[in-house]
């Protein structure tokens, strides 16, 4: 009886052992994300801009509306997705609500400066911004490029408009100067 209560014990104790040896198993197994395939031509969302400045002595207010415009020719991404083209209007009003300049601007506005890589050639225009007041100047930056949010492939252009409603562009060749320092500012 004593060998059979013995050999119960260690046939328990074995199992026992070997289960508890067990190791778990902690991997976890993710699915390859697969690209969205959209279909048909994409839009840029509309973006509506409003800035109040001091130019010339007085007050002016700047507008920049970005919109979808369905009529201008499709452009594409790095990836060949198309998507429609933007038009961009300019308004620059007076304290008196009068306009001072106001003038709706498309990627062939700006096709001389933007050169004839495939970015200037295939993208859309992306964004006019107010950027500062320079003497008798209102300076804003420019983009023309990849339409896909996530890219950064695009033509940096300058856009000044002079006191008498003329603009003039030109190809951004400065590095911009002042990122550095708010990145100093915030401790960064």
């Amino acid at each position: 009886m004593l060998k059979i209560y013995l050999i119960i014990s260690v046939a328990s104790l074995l199992l026992f052992t070997s289960c508890s040896e067990k190791q778990e198993r902690h991997d976890i197994i993710v699915p390859v994300p697969k690209a969205e395939v959209k279909k048909g031509p994409q839009q840029m969302k509309p973006i509506k801009q409003e800035r109040d400045v001091t130019w010339l002595g007085k007050e002016y207010s700047v507008f920049v509306l970005r919109s979808v415009d369905k009529n201008l020719p499709l452009v594409k991404d790095e990836n060949g997705q198309e998507y429609y083209d933007n038009t961009i209007e300019v308004n620059v009003r007076r304290a008196d609500g009068t306009d001072a300049f106001r003038r709706k601007f498309t990627k062939q506005n700006f096709s001389s400066c933007a050169g004839s890589s495939n970015v200037a050639k295939e993208g859309g225009l992306l964004g006019i911004v107010f950027d500062r007041v320079e003497g008798d100047n209102l300076v804003f930056a420019v983009s023309v490029g990849s339409p896909d949010v996530q890219s950064d492939a695009f033509v940096p252009l300058v856009m000044k408009i002079d006191r008498t409603g003329n603009f003039s562009m030109s190809l951004d060749t400065q590095i911009d100067s002042n990122a550095g320092d708010e990145y100093e500012e915030d401790g960064v």
